[in-house]
């Protein structure tokens, strides 16, 4: 059980996937040296990848066609398509765990924008059907929305006038209304939900207003064992992301990009509450029973901290020993998740201009020489420049010592 004590190049749409160009870097050992590459770029703006559970497909949002709009793209880069036509824009894409349908809201201004559900053709190449999921309600505030591991339920925040509750729904293919959804919590001020990997639970913040620091509690899907895991002395922040591990023995938790303070953990039964880092912030978990924050083997957690004001990836053992920053660039590098097999991350990054979505390959037990700076076009790409980097990863694991190359 996980416890604890630059200068860009643009690059057409049809030269994407895996372009490998690597990034020279000066660092001391030998060093993993690995490529991340665009999946999407152009000059507009690509943005919240979320993979699918199968790793199969990335979904993430762009402004290519005006209002931000849903998107699907092949893992490989290939087969590009635009799934919405919202005059009002989306936000928020989450996967059924079958990866046949997406959740979605509108880009309504608040408290007006409704949940939807999009169920996709066989071949995931089209639309079957959508769904307004909160037809005659309020709406649903955020992105926070997530389907249960065994897809049956969803659970979002739900704001009414400012004030924000936990509602859960039974996974349908057709509407839903405000009569459909079932109030859990402690009420107002209750958001941003994940599931625990067996989907017995639901870790969610609570607070008294929308700014001052958060509870983390927990509680069953129809409401009962609401419990505090930590109070608002011990977390010390306004939780807005929440992550828990595969084996369900532990929850990472952080603020949001507009107000960072710091990447903390705790144990699921309130025990063993750890800082491991300051102005740091993890995405919001999507797949608690697969690799998504947490990385494959339970062990590390994926994140963004703000360097100086630029945003850069790094992983840190969930002891909060291991710190490693893993991609950099001149630009911001956020939103990082890692495939569901954990062999690949994905993540957005403004390092070209705009922002656009790119992926790499995770370090295992390859170790690749780092290469010397690289010219193209009379371009010199060097630390900061389209590859990015990722260095000093674990070799391995030898009787719990770490073992470098």
């Amino acid at each position: 059980m996980s416890t604890h004590a630059s200068i860009g190049v643009r690059l057409p749409r049809q030269a994407l996937g895996w372009l490998a160009v690597l990034a020279a870097v000066a660092a001391p050992r030998a060093s993993w040296g690995s490529s991340v590459s665009p999946l999407v770029s152009t000059p507009y703006n690509e943005t919240q990848p979320m993979w699918s559970p199968d790793g199969t497909q990335v979904a993430y949002v762009s402004d290519e066609s005006g209002a931000p709009q849903l998107h699907i793209i092949n893992a490989d880069g290939t087969g590009e398509w635009q799934v919405t036509t919202d005059a009002k824009g989306v936000a928020g894409p989450t996967w059924s765990p079958d990866s046949k349908s997406l959740l979605y809201s509108q880009l309504a201004p608040a408290p007006t924008r409704h949940l939807f559900k999009v169920k996709l053709s066989a071949t995931r190449d089209s639309v079957d059907a959508f769904w307004d999921l909160m037809t005659s309600t309020t709406g649903v505030t955020g992105q926070h929305f997530r389907y249960s591991p065994d897809g049956s339920t969803i659970v979002t925040g739900w704001s009414n006038q400012g004030s924000v509750t936990l509602r859960t729904l039974a996974d349908r293919d057709g509407t839903a209304t405000a009569a459909d959804w079932q109030s859990i919590g402690l009420g107002a001020q209750s958001n941003h939900p994940t599931w625990s990997p067996d989907g017995s639970l639901i870790a969610y913040a609570h607070a008294s207003s929308g700014t001052v620091p958060s509870q983390l509690r927990i509680i069953q899907p129809n409401g009962s064992g609401d419990t505090l895991v930590a109070p608002t002395a011990s977390t010390g922040e306004h939780i807005w992301h929440l992550a828990w591990s595969q084996d369900g023995g532990a929850i990472a938790f952080s603020n949001w990009y507009d107000s960072p303070t710091h990447l903390g953990i705790v144990n699921a039964d309130g025990t063993g509450l750890l800082t491991l880092d300051t102005d740091s912030v993890i995405a919001h978990q999507a797949y608690s029973c697969l690799a998504d924050i947490w990385s494959a083997d339970g062990q590390s957690i994926l994140y963004s901290r703000n360097d100086g004001g630029v945003w850069n990836l790094y992983m840190i053992d969930s002891d909060g020993t291991d710190k490693e920053l893993i991609v950099s660039s001149l630009g911001d590098d956020q939103s990082a998740r890692f495939s569901p097999d954990g062999k690949l991350m994905c993540f957005q990054t403004n390092r070209n201009g705009s922002w656009d979505i790119y992926v790499g390959a995770v370090p295992d037990v390859t170790v690749v020489p780092l290469p010397a700076p690289v010219a193209m076009g009379g371009i010199l790409l060097a630390s900061g420049g389209i590859a990015g980097y990722l260095r000093k990863r674990r070799l391995a694991r030898r009787d719990g010592e770490v073992v470098y190359d």
